[in-house]
């Protein structure tokens, strides 16, 4: 008999590389995301130390007021990219989810097929077995 080929490989194949491809772009996406938090963090402690700095003029106030609100901008403006990465991300993640169900359904099809195969293979090296085995009646002909 001959070895197993699973004819579906190619295809198995194929949603093993859109897996892998979806994976790195929600890696990428959550790398973004990550900085972008990272960046967040340092204009709210900048914020926050301007804040604390205390002002002896009234032009000093002036600048650090509009310093402080260029840093709200900014701390908005990351908030609304944060968003759009989480957004980003969560469809990424279905389509990720998708994937992996696809892959999974030919995996469980290739292990059936395997096992069928497997019971096929014993099947035939049994009946070979019993063949073997079995005494050779002696005809007569007279």
């Amino acid at each position: 008999m001959e070895e197993f080929n699973f004819s579906l490989q190619k295809v198995l194949e194929y949603r093993l590389q859109v897996e892998d491809q979806v994976k790195g772009h929600f890696a990428e996406v959550n790398r973004l995301e990550n900085e972008k938090n990272t960046e967040l963090d340092q204009v709210m402690q900048e914020k926050d130390s301007m804040m604390e700095t205390p002002q002896f003029s009234v032009s000093r106030m002036q600048v650090t007021r509009r310093y402080i609100q260029a840093l709200n901008d900014q701390i908005m403006i990351c908030h609304d990219q944060l968003l759009g990465l989480q957004a980003q991300k969560e469809q990424i993640r279905s389509e990720l989810i998708e994937a992996q169900k696809q892959r999974k359904i030919l995996e469980r099809l290739k292990t059936k097929q395997l096992a069928q195969y497997q019971k096929e293979l014993a099947r035939e090296e049994q009946k070979q077995l019993d063949d073997f085995h079995r005494p050779q009646q002696n005809v007569n002909i007279a």
